[in-house]
């Protein structure tokens, strides 16, 4: 029989039984352990406590452990393994031990439900270092972050603070991070002004928030109310000083945007329809070019109204030369003339030729008249009236005449 052969029919053979031993084996292991009740060596992990506190903070300064947690080592008989907790265990430090190295010993009570049944505790690290540093006061400028957008139509106006600064004390190296002290307003779908207890929010110089520890303490409460606005645009009326130099004249003026949109409290808004920009602002006199000036409407706003959007507005006054604007009249005129106009024109000057011939003539005829009239007289002074001779001078005078 080979060996191959021999290994199998061992564990092959009278199977049965050889399961059977295995079986009855472990039965008598189970018993002899349950009698014996042998001690085994376990262990739990428990979290430091700090006691006396007071022993730093009493002088202004606050501390950090290298190591919050602990592993406790004991010895405890088997049956009893499954009574034993963390929770029974309670380890801690005293810092009236703390000494100038930072070294500070550990110390472990146990419950006294289960302080019988274990022994030979142990702990691991036996000491932890404790760190200190000062505290510090320190006050903070604050600013308020609107947070959501108001209801359709409305506006956030300006937000008011029960007080502009903060003050904070705590550990220097929190203080240290802080740059900036903002205060959440929450506006999101408002109709109306909302008003409430701010909830401080710390930023560092480049934006990001700052998590500080639970040991700094916020000395003050401040309150806010924000109010919601309605909207309304106004136009932009621009006048001007001074006047252009010889031979110009201003043309027209023109703002960009000429609208500008604004929001505050509804009585305000109602009164005003017009931003209107001093006319000292823009100053023509001897100007013989267009002059542009750039502004802020905001400092032109009515008491109580707000810039929505950008105040910036660029003002342009058009200057003219008037010659050249009596040239392309001349111009235009001249362009305008049709043949209708200039046949009307020849007719009129040919009626006006006619009536001073006409009167070329009559003053002829009025002038040969008057020579004749003396001699007329003379006759009637010489000789006897001939009135056959009247009579013809009389025609001659009336077809003069005609």
């Amino acid at each position: 029989m080979s060996r191959k052969e021999k290994l199998k029919e061992l564990f092959t053979h009278n199977i049965v039984l050889k399961l059977v031993s295995i079986g009855i084996a472990f039965m008598i292991w189970v018993m002899v352990v349950n009698i014996s009740n042998p001690e085994i060596t376990d262990n739990v992990t428990a979290e430091l406590s700090v006691q006396y506190t007071d022993e730093l903070t009493g002088i202004g300064k606050t501390y950090s452990l290298n190591t919050i947690n602990v592993r406790i080592s004991y010895k405890v008989r088997s049956n009893f393994r499954r009574l034993i907790h963390p929770s029974n265990f309670k380890a801690y430090i005293d810092l009236r031990d703390y000494s100038v190295t930072g070294a500070v010993p550990v110390y472990v009570d146990v419950d006294d439900s289960v302080s019988s049944y274990i022994n030979s505790i142990s702990i691991n690290p036996i000491v932890v270092h404790v760190e200190t540093e000062d505290m510090v006061e320190r006050t903070f400028d604050v600013m308020t972050e609107v947070v959501g957008e108001p209801g359709e139509g409305k506006v956030t106006g300006p937000v008011t603070l029960s007080a502009q600064t903060l003050t904070l004390y705590g550990p220097a190296s929190d203080l240290g991070k802080i740059a900036k002290v903002a205060i959440d307003i929450p506006v999101d779908g408002a109709l109306g002004d909302i008003s409430g207890t701010g909830t401080p929010v710390f930023y560092d110089s480049a934006g990001n928030k700052v998590d500080i520890s639970g040991k700094t303490i916020v000395k003050d409460n401040i309150s806010y109310k924000a109010s919601i606005y309605n909207t309304k645009t106004l136009s932009v009326n621009v006048s001007s000083t001074g006047t252009p130099a010889d031979g110009y004249a201003l043309d027209r003026i023109e703002t960009s945007p000429s609208f500008v949109s604004v929001y505050g409290p509804q009585d305000i808004l109602d009164k005003n329809d017009t931003i209107t920009i001093p006319a000292e602002m823009l100053d023509i006199a001897g100007a013989s070019k267009n002059v542009t000036v750039s502004l802020n409407a905001e400092q032109y706003l009515p008491e109580g109204l707000y810039i929505k959007e950008s105040g910036e507005l660029a003002i342009a006054a058009y200057i003219t030369e008037l010659q050249e604007t009596q040239d392309a009249t001349t111009s235009d005129a001249a362009s305008a003339v049709t043949p209708e106009s200039s046949a009307s024109e020849e007719t009129t000057k040919a009626d006006d030729d006619t009536l001073e011939a006409g009167d070329r003539q009559e003053s002829k005829l009025n002038h040969e008249t008057a020579e004749t009239k003396p001699h007329i007289m003379d006759n009637k002074q010489k000789d006897k009236p001939d009135d056959s001779g009247i009579d013809a001078d009389n025609a001659h005078d009336r077809e003069s005449q005609e």
